[in-house]
């Protein structure tokens, strides 16, 4: 499966690079300005050497940064709960 990169223009100038607009992948110039498109990062558009990836490697690690604090505090609201629920299954057993 290929990741959907996105294309902008990367004139400073031009309304689309301002507002980070993206353009489609298959166009090659801006339609607004007729800048040469680049492969841009969803989030920053800073612009990527291949459009192998969506996000740069800085909001890369942000995401990735962001996923691990969720798995964790995840497991620390699961972890009661799953206690519970093992001790719970321990009772019924014993009493069959």
């Amino acid at each position: 499966m290929r990741i959907k990169a996105k294309k902008g223009c990367t004139n400073p100038e031009c309304v689309m690079c301002k507002k980070k607009v993206h353009a489609h992948k298959e166009d090659s110039f801006c339609p607004r300005c007729g800048s040469n498109l680049s492969f841009v990062c969803e989030k920053c558009h800073t612009v990527l050497e291949n459009g192998d990836t969506k996000l740069c490697i800085t909001c890369q690690a942000k995401k990735d940064d962001a996923d691990e604090r969720r798995k964790k505090a995840f497991g620390k609201a699961i972890g009661p709960v799953a206690a519970g629920v093992s001790a719970v299954v321990a009772v019924v057993v014993k009493k069959k």
